[in-house]
C-alpha cells in the first residue's frame, strides 16, 4: 500500500544503500555463495539467483567481482586447496 517514492524514501531512511543497489548486492552474495558448490553449473547458479540468460549473468557477476563465475570458482578451488591441511598417514 505505499508508493514508489514512500516505499524509496523510508528504505534510504534506515539503509545504506537504495533498494536496487540491496537487490544486486544480496544477488551477488548469494551466487557466490552457490558458485562454491561444485554440484551446481554455473548456470543453474544464474537461474537461482534470477538470471535465465547465463551470459548476462556472467557480465553482471564480472561487473561486481571483476572475475567471471568460471574465475571465481577456479580461484577459489586453488586458495582452498592451498590452505587445506593436508592428512597425513604414518
Amino acid at each position: 500500500g505505499l508508493s514508489f517514492t514512500t516505499f524509496r524514501r523510508l528504505w534510504n531512511s534506515r539503509h545504506n544503500q537504495g533498494p536496487g543497489a540491496t537487490i544486486i548486492a544480496l544477488r551477488n552474495r548469494h551466487a557466490k555463495e552457490m558458485l562454491l558448490n561444485m554440484q551446481l553449473s554455473i548456470g543453474e547458479v544464474a537461474a537461482l539467483v534470477g538470471y535465465q540468460d547465463t551470459h548476462y549473468f556472467a557480465r553482471f557477476f564480472k561487473r561486481c567481482n571483476n572475475l567471471t563465475p568460471s574465475e571465481y570458482r577456479e580461484k577459489f578451488l586453488t586458495k582452498k586447496n592451498i590452505n587445506t591441511p593436508k592428512n597425513n598417514l604414518l
